[in-house]
């Protein structure tokens, strides 16, 4: 009789294997010493090629892989010996099975691993791309045939398919692959039994560079009106990034420049938050300020973040206010006036509190919402001066730590009537040391109106009105004009 192998012969596609057969005789006859041999089943596909084999008879062993019997596509078959010659009706014959396996396809990580879900499966051209972060991640092959994967096994100790590339130390043979992604870098990665499979891993970091200095999940702190710098870095370079995104919180513009004739606020635009370089301007403080850089990637999204706690100035305005009147107090003639020598119309003082480690310098700035100066003539017509949204004067208003404002007009016996009514807004500004901007701080609302007429050579106040005492409040709001009180 012949024994019966149970087990199967499993091999890489398009390699050889060869079968020897044994007989067990209580005679030694040389007659079956040999044997007839035959592939099941006798067609089958090669390359994709339909193929017709013939038994192997009288020899001693049959290869696989050899001329007359080329290595079948991947699948399951059997081969078949019995003596010869045999001329029993129903001679005795042992049969071994044979798997002829290829990689069919690679994928990514487990369940748990949170990279990729069990319904993906990268293939060769694909890439995938993943975060980087400590560990590593499982690349898998499944085989052809499966259900469940079979590989072969070469060597001593036996190591099993598939081989992989690139390898490591020690070299990695079997169904997984162990590939590290504390590093960023691109791989590619082959899984080989027979043909190969391969899958692209780009292990993704994303940086946030402050000059050259890399502040990605770091934290420290800047102060309002300060130039910032932002570079977006990914590692590795070339990959497709299909969207860059800047999130930035707070009150925050890309530019605000002045003169006494024009203002320019120019805001961040979607343009700028879409970059990779971002500078930009803080205007209000808040501290753990988490600015965010991500791209989208092979349709994910890698991000990193850094923290800010913007600085900001602690300050108030005082306003200290006079009176209404028509007099010669100024020493220039007769005035329509807001305030006197003694008493000003408006006086501003101010306090102000650095943040630790910070330094800059203050300014008042004042803006006219609007005037309105009509005189009636002795025939009866009407002069008239107005104008809005103007710088008045210099620019700053002042540098000083206080300052005042005592406006009025001129009265003359070629007038009989006059009216004045003003509003105003007085600004404290704050720029601090180094590439930097002005920034608003806190503010003042302030009017006055009046009216006087002349009986004979004698002028008189009418009515008045002025805002008393005004308080001032903190603001974002940036001084904003198109000309100045000196145009009109």
């Amino acid at each position: 009789s012949y024994s019966v192998d149970p087990t199967a012969a499993i091999i890489p596609a398009g390699t050889s294997v060869t079968f020897h057969s044994k007989v067990d005789m209580a005679i030694s006859d040389p007659a079956y010493k040999v044997s007839d041999w035959s592939f099941l089943p006798s067609t089958y596909n090669v390359n994709g090629t339909t193929t017709t084999v013939q038994e192997k008879l009288g020899v001693t062993s049959a290869t696989v892989g050899s001329a007359g019997w080329p290595t079948p596509d991947p699948g399951q078959y059997y081969i078949r010996c019995m003596p010869s010659p045999s001329a029993e009706a129903n001679p005795p014959s042992a049969t071994a099975s044979l798997k002829v396996v290829e990689v069919a396809s690679v994928k990514v990580g487990t369940a748990q691993d949170q990279i990729v879900s069990e319904t993906d499966n990268p293939q060769a051209a694909q890439t995938y791309y993943i975060k980087k972060q400590p560990g590593s991640v499982t690349v898998t092959a499944t085989s052809n045939p499966g259900s469940p994967d079979v590989w072969p096994t070469h060597g001593t100790p036996a190591v099993s398919y598939p081989s992989w590339s690139p390898t490591t130390n020690p070299v990695q043979n079997g169904p997984s692959y162990s590939h590290s992604i504390a590093t960023a870098g691109s791989t590619k990665i082959t899984a080989s039994c027979g043909n190969s499979k391969a899958l692209n891993i780009a292990v993704v970091e994303v940086k946030i560079k402050q000059g050259t200095t890399d502040i990605t999940d770091t934290t420290h702190n800047e102060i309002v009106g300060k130039k910032i710098s932002l570079l977006g870095e990914v590692t590795p370079t070339g990959l497709p990034i299909t969207s860059r995104q800047w999130t930035i919180p707070g009150t925050r513009i890309k530019n605000y420049s002045a003169t006494s004739s024009a203002t320019t606020l120019t805001p961040l635009t979607s343009n700028d938050l879409g970059g990779n370089f971002i500078q930009y301007y803080w205007v209000d403080g808040a501290a753990s300020r988490e600015v965010k850089y991500s791209v989208v990637i092979g349709g994910k999204t890698f991000e990193a973040k850094a923290t800010f706690n913007v600085k900001r100035p602690t300050s108030t305005m005082t306003a200290t206010t006079g009176t209404v009147a028509v007099s010669t107090a100024w020493g220039g003639g007769l005035e329509l006036h807001y305030g006197t020598p003694a008493t000003n119309g408006i006086s501003f003082s101010r306090t102000i509190s650095y943040p630790s480690g910070f330094t800059g310098s203050t300014a008042y700035w004042q803006k006219i919402n609007s005037c309105l100066v009509k005189k009636q003539k002795n025939d009866d017509s009407w002069e008239e001066k107005s104008g809005s949204n103007l710088c008045d004067g210099n620019l700053p208003y002042s540098s000083s730590a206080s300052t005042s404002d005592s406006p009025g007009v001129t009265l003359s016996d070629i007038y009989k009537k006059a009216t004045v009514s003003d509003s105003f807004t007085t600004w404290l500004m704050f720029k601090p040391s180094g590439d930097s901007i002005w920034v608003p701080l806190c503010l003042v609302n302030w009017s006055w109106s009046g009216a006087a007429s002349r009986s004979g050579t004698t002028w008189s106040l009418d009515s008045s009105s002025n805002t008393a005492n005004p308080s001032s409040s903190d603001t974002t709001t940036f001084p904003e004009w198109s000309g100045n009180y000196s145009d009109l």
